[in-house]
């Protein structure tokens, strides 16, 4: 008898084909399984990493505010300095001359 003989003897017979074919359809079930939590996997961290992304939009949008309120208080910063160092020319003279007008961008502020 050679080996074919003997295979197709093995799952020709009721018992042992039985247990072979159990086994394979196991393994072709846990492939299965394997592959559905995969996607399960895939799509949680798909989930998760739009609402990063949302996240990073919003920090950006965040971020470009805040960036442009931080040059508003610059330019505002340099009108003050600018000012204060024409009151200090100012007060070195005779004062007879009116002190130096208050930039209006800063007018407010006071």
């Amino acid at each position: 008898m050679n080996s074919a003989e003997l295979i197709a003897l093995i799952v020709g017979s009721g018992g042992v084909g039985a247990v072979i074919s159990a086994a394979i359809n196991a393994l072709s079930n846990r492939r299965q399984v394997r592959a559905d939590e995969f996607k399960a996997i895939v799509e949680a961290l798909n989930k998760r990493i739009d609402d990063l992304q949302k996240e990073v939009d919003v920090l950006k949008r965040d971020l470009g505010e805040e960036r442009r309120a931080h040059e508003n208080t610059r330019y505002r910063f340099r009108l003050a300095l600018k000012h204060i160092r024409a009151m200090w020319d100012w007060l070195r003279t005779d004062r007879t001359t009116p002190p130096p007008e208050v930039p209006a961008e800063l007018a407010g502020e006071l």
